[in-house]
C-alpha cells in the first residue's frame, strides 16, 4: 500500500509527503501531530479495535479528521456466506465471529467513534458493484482476509474445497459472471 501511495503521489507531483510503515498497536507519535489520518478496510481486524481507534485519534490535531472505511453488512454476499458455511460445515473452520460482524453498520461505526473525543461524525454508504468471473472470485478470496481461513486447509483439502466452492458460485453465475457487492461505509470523523 505504501508503494502504491508513493506511486500515486509521484503521478500527481506531490513531494511534500513522507511515507513510513509503523505498528498501529505501538504508535510512536506524539499526540495531535496529524491533520488527517486514513485507514482503509482495516480497523475491524484489530483484536482490540476500540483501543486502537483511541490511540489513532490521539495523534490527530484538534480540528483534524479521521477517515476510515469498512465493508457494509451485505458486502460480498451471498458468495461470502457460501464460502464461510462450506468451510465451517465441511472442514470445521470458522471465521472469528467478531470479525464477521464488526463495523458493518452505521450504528456500529457511531458506537466506535463515541469511544473517543470527536466533534462530528458522518457515515457515508457508498455502493460499489461490478461483475467478476468465478475465477476472479477465487483470486479475491486468496488476496483478502479470507486467505487466513484457506491457509488452514491442507493442499488436498484446498483443492477439494476450491472445486466444491467454485461449483456453488458457478451455479449462481450468469455466463460465468457474478455481481460483486463491495458496498462500503466511510466514517468521516472530525476530531
Amino acid at each position: 500500500m505504501l508503494n502504491r501511495a508513493k506511486y500515486k503521489a509521484g503521478e500527481k507531483g506531490l513531494n511534500n509527503i513522507s511515507f513510513k510503515q509503523r505498528d498501529v498497536d505501538n504508535i510512536q507519535y506524539d499526540d495531535e501531530v496529524f491533520d488527517v489520518v486514513t485507514c482503509g478496510y482495516a480497523l475491524f481486524f484489530y483484536p482490540d479495535m476500540e483501543v486502537t481507534y483511541k490511540e489513532i485519534c490521539k495523534t490527530i490535531k484538534s480540528g483534524g479528521m479521521f477517515i476510515f472505511s469498512s465493508f457494509a453488512k451485505e458486502a460480498f454476499n451471498p458468495y461470502a456466506e457460501l464460502f464461510l458455511k462450506r468451510l465451517e460445515n465441511s472442514y470445521s473452520i470458522e471465521a472469528p465471529s467478531r470479525l464477521r460482524e464488526r463495523l458493518k453498520t452505521k450504528q456500529q461505526i457511531e458506537e466506535l467513534v463515541a469511544t473517543s473525543k470527536f466533534e462530528s461524525i458522518n457515515v457515508v454508504h457508498y455502493p460499489i458493484r461490478y461483475f467478476i468471473t468465478v475465477n476472479d472470485w477465487w483470486s479475491l478470496l486468496n488476496n483478502a482476509g479470507y486467505k487466513s481461513l484457506l491457509d488452514q486447509l491442507s493442499y488436498v483439502q484446498l483443492q477439494q474445497f476450491k472445486e466444491e466452492h467454485l461449483i456453488e458460485i458457478e451455479e449462481l453465475s450468469c455466463e460465468g459472471l457474478i455481481e460483486l457487492n463491495a458496498d462500503t461505509l466511510f466514517g468521516v470523523v472530525n476530531v
